[in-house]
């Protein structure tokens, strides 16, 4: 039993390489590519998700910025039922100001190491850190010393979330 367990453990922790590493060019080879308005990151994406860039700012403590958030949108049929399924991009400006790494910042932040549904993994060139709670989960990749993209995605059916992988996959922090 406690074979399987660690078995199981190490299967969780590795799952998110080993989809990454199962997404070729040819897969991807006619899906669109979006690239952020700065220039930082780019990620491709099929033509049956719809692309949503919101406009206006966001405000926090009297700092008034930009939206950078991006949206893909999906969606899913269960039991006859029409879904709309979203991956969310979002840049948080200036979250990490002591320029921390990236597991750092966030056990930091969780005020605790990473636990069994957390592992480090490699997106877009960089150490990522990837949560997979369900109902969603999330990855956290650096784009500089102070700012980080995050990655959510709310889990549905399988397809939904093997189509999420895909497009994580070709995730690309260009600076």
């Amino acid at each position: 039993m406690r074979r399987s367990t660690v078995v199981a453990a190490i299967t969780f922790l590795l799952a998110p390489a080993a989809l990454a590493a199962q997404t070729s060019d040819s897969d991807t080879a006619s899906w669109q590519i979006y690239r952020n308005a700065s220039g930082e990151y780019e990620f491709k994406y099929p033509d049956k998700l719809k692309l949503d860039l919101p406009t206006g700012t966001r405000c926090t403590n009297g700092d008034c910025k930009a939206l950078e958030d991006v949206s893909l949108r999906g969606q899913t049929v269960t039991d006859g039922k029409i879904k709309v399924r979203n991956m969310l991009f979002v840049i948080q400006r200036g979250i990490n100001p002591q320029h921390l790494p990236v597991q750092q910042w966030y056990e930091a932040l969780a005020h605790r190491p990473l636990n069994a549904s957390e592992s480090v993994i490699s997106l877009g060139g960089k150490t990522a850190i990837h949560r997979g709670y369900v109902p969603d989960n999330a990855t956290y990749v650096p784009l500089n010393e102070t700012d980080i993209l995050t990655i959510a995605i709310v889990n549905g059916p399988p397809e939904w979330t093997e189509l999420c992988d895909k497009v994580l996959s070709t995730v690309t922090v260009i600076k």
